[in-house]
């Protein structure tokens, strides 16, 4: 009976020791096969079938992207950084001009780079986009908002050391220098928070060097 039980114990010690053999194999093999997390195409390969790779993410095998999820990475300056907040929406430009779509900021960054002059920000596309990943575009997202402002085009404002002034047109058909508070600056147009009015008729070509009260025609 005794020599029985050690015969047992011996077995079962055996067969523990197989089953761990057996899992260690099976975990082995299950890496052999590599499945992506999520559906996507092949956007890169960096191995051929056959090719020794290293175990680290120093020596990666192949990309894979869902183009359907693609997300916009722009580069944005510390300075303007506090401004950007997530939801704000954006708009993006493509090579050439083309195409342009609407983007929303999703993440901001928890710090800046190495040089600590910029910081990347994440913005989603409101759709999809057949932009191909990796394309170069210009953003644009949308820090403020400010409803019933008054603009001028950029061409109008002139400046004398820190002052910004205007040229505008009176009822007697004579320009005037104008002094302006101007608020943001965006698409070619200024925001205008104080010395113009809605109405005003403001001088965009050739104001430069205009002197203050010269006769000037306009021109319908």
């Amino acid at each position: 009976m005794e020599e029985a039980q050690r015969d047992q114990a011996d077995a079962e010690g055996a067969l523990a020791r197989a089953d761990s053999e057996a899992t260690g194999a099976a975990a082995l093999a299950g890496r052999a096969v590599v499945t992506a997390r999520f559906g996507g195409v092949i956007a890169r390969r960096w191995h051929n079938p056959g090719d020794m790779v290293d175990a680290a993410s120093s020596d990666p095998i192949l990309r894979v992207i869902d183009p359907a999820r693609l997300q916009v990475l722009a580069s944005v300056p510390a300075s303007e950084l506090p401004r950007i907040t997530v939801g704000r929406p954006g708009h993006i430009t493509g090579p050439g001009g083309t195409a342009e779509q609407d983007v929303t900021v999703i993440t901001r960054p928890a710090q800046l780079d190495d040089t600590g002059s910029v910081a990347e920000v994440r913005l989603a596309f409101k759709g999809t986009t057949r932009l191909a990943s990796g394309t170069p575009i210009q953003v644009s997202i949308v820090a403020e908002q400010h409803d019933q402002a008054v603009l001028v085009d950029a061409a109008a404002v002139q400046r004398d050391g820190n002052e910004a002034f205007v040229m505008i047109v009176k009822d007697d058909h004579t320009a005037h220098r104008q002094v302006v508070d101007i608020g943001l600056i965006a698409n070619g147009v200024v925001e205008i928070l104080k010395g113009v009015a809605a109405g005003d008729r403001v001088i965009v070509k050739g104001a430069n060097g205009l002197p203050d009260g010269a006769a000037v025609t306009v021109e319908s």
